[in-house]
């Protein structure tokens, strides 16, 4: 009888792990959220005719600091935790006729983020979130003083 009991509990410990560590594309099933394996940030500098200066990191990992042409788009990928879903990664944002040090959460699990592609327009009033629909959802800068051409994030 210990033995049947010991096998179920194995078997029961067993579908758990497996249904934890199961990709659904970043998609919710009966109210679980299963993220995906791989999440993609892409920003596009949206600004009218100025080079976009930005440095992306988290507490981990930092992409260094990128420039961007109109129209032109740079990305990063990550792997989100599965089993302590809290990704946040932030960026710092400068151009030429602005003298501030613009701030962003462009990756925030707690702000309700469940993207597998996650794209975003830069503009010069702030961040917007391009869904894959065309709309947008556009978010207000965390402005920082003057930056004096420094990216520090």
């Amino acid at each position: 009888m210990e033995f049947f009991k010991t096998l179920i509990i194995s078997l029961y410990t067993l579908l758990t792990i497996v249904i934890c560590f199961k990709n659904v594309g970043g998609e919710s099933v009966d109210g679980l959220y299963f993220p995906p394996k791989t999440v993609t940030v892409r920003i596009t500098n949206g600004l009218k005719d100025l080079q976009l200066d930005l440095h992306c990191k988290d507490a981990q990992s930092d992409y260094g600091f990128q420039t961007l042409r109109v129209g032109e788009s740079w990305s990063f990928q990550f792997h989100p935790d599965p089993l302590w879903p809290t990704s946040l990664y932030f960026c710092s944002f400068t151009w030429l006729t602005d003298t501030r040090l613009h701030r962003f959460d462009i990756y925030s699990f707690r702000r309700g983020d469940r993207c597998r592609e996650c794209d975003w327009l830069i503009h010069e009033s702030g961040c917007c979130r391009v869904f894959s629909n065309g709309q947008l959802k556009c978010f207000d800068w965390k402005s920082i003083g003057d930056n004096k051409n420094n990216l520090g994030v």
